[in-house]
């Protein structure tokens, strides 16, 4: 089905950031009402050692089995090098700068990942890829947001990754829906979903008195091969998506529909129920 959405221009996309993050120092309070140094949101940037610790081990665990059928050993995490290597290099608290960081990366996690913010005349604001998401934040933060640091699309591209399993920005995600409700901007969500895009190569001309009837039939049989290949790797891709899809249904929502749906009342579309 062709998309007749209409898509919103890059500046009416600057101008519901700038709705989103208005006040930012209000919303640095809100989600840190007894100061940065005070909240779980530090953690983000200066875990404990502890929590290296068992972020290591499960690295660990995860990368043993692998390691150990190549031949190779592989030290566990100590928890007291840790600890040392934490004192030995302290890295300083910067409040409003791992603020947005995180500010940023909770956009990255809205607007990418090919979901869509809509508002009520159905105009849909997208900031472009993955990466050109993470790069338009970026600009927009080091350009209305000046800081000691200078973002980079890096800095929030595939930000749900590193930053969706904590719950600690779930406060920070229902502020953000709560103002794009306010603002009459719905949410539509999408199912995380793998695609191959096949490159074919553009088809040569061949002279006449070059043309090799055995050759010409080889490359057809070969192009046949890859996309048959193609198609079957497709498919398999998409069963695995209707599986998790199906699997979801028992799981524990994501902590960006919890979100959304804190706010809103309701599971966002796209989201199976």
């Amino acid at each position: 089905m062709m998309d007749t959405s209409t898509q919103a221009t890059e500046q009416a996309c600057q101008e519901l950031l700038k709705y989103l993050t208005d006040s930012s120092e209000q919303l640095m309070t809100a989600i840190a009402p007894d100061g940065w140094e005070n909240s779980p949101y530090k953690f983000i940037f200066h875990p404990t050692a502890q929590q290296v610790y068992e972020k290591s081990l499960h690295i660990h665990e995860n990368l043993k089995a692998w390691m150990t059928q190549a031949g190779k050993a592989l030290d566990a995490p100590v928890l007291t090098d840790i600890e040392n290597e934490l004192a030995e290099n302290p890295k300083p608290i910067k409040p409003y700068e791992e603020f947005l960081d995180v500010l940023g990366s909770c956009l990255w996690c809205i607007f990418s990942n090919n979901h869509d913010v809509i508002d009520e005349n159905g105009t849909v604001y997208h900031l472009g890829s993955f990466r050109g998401s993470g790069r338009f934040i970026a600009d927009f933060l080091n350009e209305y947001f000046p800081s000691q640091v200078i973002f980079d699309y890096i800095d929030f591209y595939c930000a749900d990754v590193l930053l969706l399993d904590d719950d600690t920005v779930f406060s920070l995600l229902v502020l953000l829906f709560e103002r794009l409700k306010k603002g009459r901007f719905n949410w539509r969500y999408s199912f995380p979903r793998i695609g191959i895009v096949s490159f074919e190569k553009p088809e040569q001309v061949t002279q006449p008195e070059d043309y090799d009837p055995q050759l010409a039939l080889e490359e057809e049989l070969t192009r046949q091969q890859r996309l048959e290949d193609v198609a079957k790797l497709q498919a398999q891709l998409d069963d695995a998506y209707e599986k998790e899809r199906e699997e979801a249904l028992y799981q524990l929502p994501p902590l960006i529909i919890r979100a959304y749906q804190t706010v809103y009342g309701h599971f966002p579309e796209g989201w199976v129920e």
